[in-house]
């Protein structure tokens, strides 16, 4: 009978787990009929905005709208922030894993903006990040995006941009409805724990590759930032496995922190995460 009751207890803690572990055969993919793309139709064409900044500089974003859109997703790359816009191509050429990976989560149903560090600074480090003035840079471009399309804004960030939405998050309530981190930054002074987590009221998922090499990002201390978020309604813990062909140093984009070879499968991850919040 005690042997009995614990199995029940065994199984029922089990079950209340919010960590997730995905292997790619497990992702919906574009052949899983429970996930849909979404292609725009008559949209207008992606294009390098300046949003006028109260000191007199201006940050970019590249906006991309949907004309069936659910919601938008603001990306904030990691790095120096910097989207590598190349005015010949008209479009940013960053590696990084959110702005190479623009155009899925574009056709995954959303309108999508990325958001590049303002003209007047050289670079954006991880105390920038955690900045008043940084929020509210960042107020100004949620602003602008809820001008051109008055959609729920979600922020996404990935590495160094889970401290800008992190932030921005807390700072900005009244305009996030969701937040999303990838490859989050959790072994430094300035990491994802640092910020006041408990006043994040969103819906929070958090996402990193099981095979993450980036010694400020490694997967086991993601739970560390789950732990914090005491008053998200729903949070979630979910690791990544599979992609191939990691090259260069475990931080950068084209490794698994940057989820390579592994891009769709992620960015249908977390849009089916996000649609299941609606």
């Amino acid at each position: 009978m005690h042997m009995r009751l614990l199995l029940i207890c065994l199984v029922l803690a089990l079950s209340a787990c919010v960590t997730t572990q995905v292997p790619p055969s497990q992702i919906p993919s574009s052949q899983d009929t429970s996930f849909r793309w979404v292609p725009a139709h008559v949209a207008a064409p992606a294009a390098l905005l300046q949003v006028p900044l109260e000191r007199g500089s201006e940050l970019p974003i590249w906006w991309m709208p949907h004309d069936a859109a659910l919601a938008t997703l603001v990306l904030f790359p990691g790095g120096h922030g910097v989207l590598g816009y190349d005015a010949m191509a008209n479009a940013p050429l960053s590696p990084n894993f959110l702005i190479r990976s623009r155009e899925l989560f574009h056709k995954a149903g959303f309108n999508v903006a990325i958001v590049g560090k303002a003209r007047d600074r050289t670079e954006l480090g991880l105390a920038s990040r955690k900045s008043a003035e940084h929020s509210r840079d960042i107020r100004a471009a949620l602003l602008r995006l809820k001008e051109l399309a008055p959609k729920d804004l979600w922020l996404v960030g990935t590495s160094n941009g889970t401290v800008s939405v992190a932030n921005a998050a807390i700072a900005n309530a009244d305009l996030v409805v969701g937040l999303v981190l990838t490859s989050s930054i959790t072994k430094n002074e300035n990491n994802v724990q640092s910020l006041k987590l408990g006043n994040i009221r969103v819906p929070t998922l958090v996402l990193h590759h099981s095979r993450d090499g980036c010694r400020i990002c490694p997967p086991g201390n993601a739970r560390d930032i789950l732990s914090g978020l005491n008053n998200a309604p729903r949070k979630e813990l979910i690791f990544i496995s599979g992609g191939s062909g990691a090259s260069g140093d475990p931080c950068q984009p084209m490794h698994y922190h940057g989820f390579i070879n592994q891009e769709e499968e992620t960015v249908v991850r977390i849009a089916s995460w996000i649609r299941d919040t609606y």
